[in-house]
């Protein structure tokens, strides 16, 4: 299987040394890069390949956490094991919100911290999530294009979703509406089954 991994960062020298770094990874197979420049770019290429699976162009099923921040990026190892790679607590909760998503149904979680960064950011919000291994939640948002935004859908779920974060009881009746008319909305489905287990609120501990 072939990790896909949608590389942002602003430096121009940085798709050739990843290229360079990563060759032997590139040729077996085992990983494909994707390059953007900023934040916008990026949401522009995941769009891209969304409306490729539309017309039947399959890429396979791909799931993607992106977060902002800083990392430790460099040649780590010696003697027999010498590898390019990146460490910090930004990788480790990308790592985390790319899990998140098969858990909540979705394909793409952004947290709040990359969703601010980006200039006229479309999206719904997912909830406050309690990532593996973190002790605060994370708001996270799952992008949509600027005419998802305007569907009758994405209207309906940011209603259910505002009574949620409200802690209205109102919102398990808002949701299973939503649902009804919306089955393929696997996030919605997954917050309708929260709140039918007795949940409430928008804080969602992950696996």
């Amino acid at each position: 299987m072939t990790a896909k991994i949608l590389l942002v960062d602003d430096e121009p020298d940085m798709k050739a040394l990843v290229l360079q770094k990563f060759r032997d990874q590139i040729r077996a197979g085992a990983i494909n890069f994707l390059f953007a420049s900023d934040g916008v770019e990026a949401l522009t290429i995941l769009e891209t390949n969304r409306r490729w699976r539309q017309k039947g162009m399959a890429l396979g099923i791909t799931r993607i956490g992106a977060h902002a921040g800083p990392a430790i990026v460099g040649n780590f190892g010696g003697g027999r094991f010498f590898d390019y790679t990146a460490y910090g607590d930004t990788i480790n909760i990308t790592a985390r919100l790319e899990t998140a998503n098969k858990q909540l149904g979705t394909r793409i979680c952004v947290s709040a911290i990359l969703a601010a960064k980006v200039p006229n950011f479309h999206g719904r919000p997912v909830g406050d999530l309690l990532l593996r291994g973190r002790t605060e939640a994370l708001r996270a948002f799952e992008p949509f294009s600027s005419e998802q935004c305007e569907h009758v859908a994405t209207i309906s779920y940011a209603d259910a979703f505002a009574k949620l974060e409200a802690n209205d009881p109102a919102a398990l009746a808002a949701f299973a509406a939503h649902v009804g008319k919306h089955p393929d909305d696997q996030l919605a489905s997954f917050h309708l089954k929260r709140l039918l287990s007795g949940a409430t609120g928008t804080r969602i501990t992950m696996d």
